[in-house]
């Protein structure tokens, strides 16, 4: 068998790379989106210990746009759509609206659970 000459350079990436995955997988969560809106978006977020309630806000960062929403149901609670509405609990939240700011139409989000 012939010895392997590895490139410091090379091996020096490599490690980095592990730490950096290692990193990221021990501080943070990583999911990938497969739904319509955000099709195979990589979300990574910091692993923090807090309890949300409901009317508190949350900033929301997704191609360098800024979301601010606030929680108005949780985990437990009943969220359903009636005729493009949503409601929590039998709580109307709001309704999505079927165009947007450039008149075309847009594909409603539906769920129930």
């Amino acid at each position: 068998m012939l010895p392997i000459r590895l490139n410091k350079g090379l091996i020096a990436k490599i490690a980095l790379s592990l730490a950096l995955v290692l990193f990221i997988t021990a501080v943070c969560t990583v999911k990938i989106s497969t739904d319509k809106s955000l099709p195979y978006t990589i979300w990574i977020s910091k692993r923090i210990q807090h309890t949300y309630k409901k009317g508190e806000y949350v900033l929301i960062r997704y191609n360098n746009i800024k979301l601010i929403k606030q929680i108005k149901c949780l985990p437990g609670d009943e969220l359903y759509t009636i005729n493009d509405c949503f409601y929590c609990n039998a709580e109307m939240l709001g309704c999505a609206k079927l165009f947007d700011r450039k008149g075309n139409f847009t594909t409603p989000f539906y769920y129930n659970g």
